[in-house]
């Protein structure tokens, strides 16, 4: 469509003189819904992948007339390799793989087809308080040793925070440092060995314990943000299904786990939900006395620390984000036992006085969480992330009053 194209190179041409580099990422991710809907007409004709390479193309060469490097994420084309020669040769595909068991397969399609790419790992922390270092280092070193085998051009380490962006910037710090390491020798040290070193350098813990208690802490996750968010949003703000959500978790878990089309009610979906978090939950007792540990022992590592302040600016943020996983683990579990009766608000059940605790310590949880986001950053979706919050507050003492009034139904 032509009026798509005039506002993609003007909105184009707005930010390019903004910023001092050539290179210029025109995204062109996760087209979805390309070929569906105003575009299935074009569709039928010229065929999807050929008006994703056209349009790619035509925008790639704007930015190449007026001086610019067109960079652009990868996974369509790749999906479509077919159009991978028709790119720009100036071009540089994105190429983002970001699972801990990745395998070299794209990055050589791509190579193969001439194509300049750099490879895109992940600090595996969106969507949660406490990243997955492990699962990091498995995807950074992966990627950077196919991406050396296959004449990559670079390699970028992607920070992604989905669902109000929960997770400080400061728990991605030992991600990117295994980035720097690993971009110019994937062979290096070890997991372990490069944990003990960054907890040395960076935090200045010369018992080289600090990071591998974080990652750790990272692996007592029971009931994440992404969890919260998308128990939350299985309602769709109007009491009704929210039938998108459904349809994603029916993707994700298959059909014998998740019959979308035999769910109808959000109670429904959200007991289906809760079945598939039982077994990770069923340990949430013991999870947070390891959590509680782990804080303690940051504590200790952080007094003897040798620059101090420097670690400590960083220890606040992961000793609020170990509280707060904390927090989210406890809720998980008693949404898992009461979550029916949550759901009802039955006059004959609830959660009682727990229900009104939980509720508070979340709430207060919530604003030194806020308190600590705005020392390294804007407030964006830190709203998003509050709503999200007081719901679940909110949710909590709607059960507790219920079991209330019960209680004083049954008084002589």
């Amino acid at each position: 469509m032509p009026e798509a194209f005039e506002f993609s190179t003007r909105i184009i041409d707005e930010y390019a003189g903004l910023f001092h580099s050539a290179m210029f990422n025109i995204g062109a991710d996760e087209t979805f819904d390309l070929g569906k809907g105003a575009s299935k007409q074009q569709a039928l004709k010229s065929g999807v992948s050929n008006m994703y390479a056209d349009y790619v193309s035509r925008l790639c060469e704007h930015i190449t007339r007026h001086g610019g490097r067109p960079m652009f994420w990868g996974d369509i084309a790749i999906s479509m390799p077919e159009i991978l020669d028709r790119l720009p040769e100036n071009g540089i595909l994105l190429n983002w793989q970001y699972s801990p068991e990745v395998n070299e397969d794209t990055i050589k399609i791509v190579a193969d087809h001439g194509v300049q790419q750099y490879v895109c790992s992940a600090i595996h922390d969106w969507n949660n308080l406490l990243p997955d270092y492990e699962a990091a280092w498995k995807n950074i070193t992966r990627m950077d040793e196919f991406g050396l085998r296959h004449g990559a051009i670079g390699a970028m380490v992607t920070d992604w925070g989905d669902y109000g962006n929960v997770n400080d910037p400061r728990m991605s710090v030992p991600g990117m440092i295994y980035g720097s390491q690993y971009s110019w020798n994937p062979h290096g040290p070890g997991f372990d060995e490069m944990n003990r070193r960054i907890s040395r350098l960076e935090y200045g813990d010369m018992s080289g314990e600090y990071v591998d208690t974080l990652v750790q802490a990272g692996n007592e996750t029971r009931f994440s943000w992404a969890d919260m968010v998308t128990y939350r949003e299985l309602d769709d703000g109007n009491g009704g299904l929210n039938d998108d959500v459904s349809r994603m978790l029916e993707a994700t878990f298959g059909q014998d786990r998740w019959n979308a089309d035999g769910i109808t009610t959000v109670a429904e979906a959200r007991e289906r939900y809760l079945k598939t978090k039982s077994e990770s939950l069923r340990d949430s007792g013991g999870c947070d006395e390891r959590l509680a540990q782990l804080a303690e022992k940051l504590g200790t590592i952080l007094s003897r620390a040798t620059h101090a302040n420097d670690a400590f600016n960083s220890a606040q943020a992961q000793l609020i984000a170990i509280a707060g996983q904390r927090l989210f683990n406890e809720l998980g579990d008693a949404l898992a036992v009461n979550g029916r009766k949550i759901e009802e608000t039955s006059r004959s059940s609830g959660l009682g006085n727990a229900g009104y605790a939980l509720a508070s310590r979340i709430e207060e949880w919530f604003e030194t969480y806020r308190s600590v986001w705005r020392q390294v950053s804007r407030e964006s979706e830190l709203r998003r992330i509050a709503d999200v919050i007081w719901d679940y507050a909110d949710m909590l003492r709607r059960s507790a009053d219920s079991q209330e009034h019960h209680n004083d139904g049954l008084r002589p």
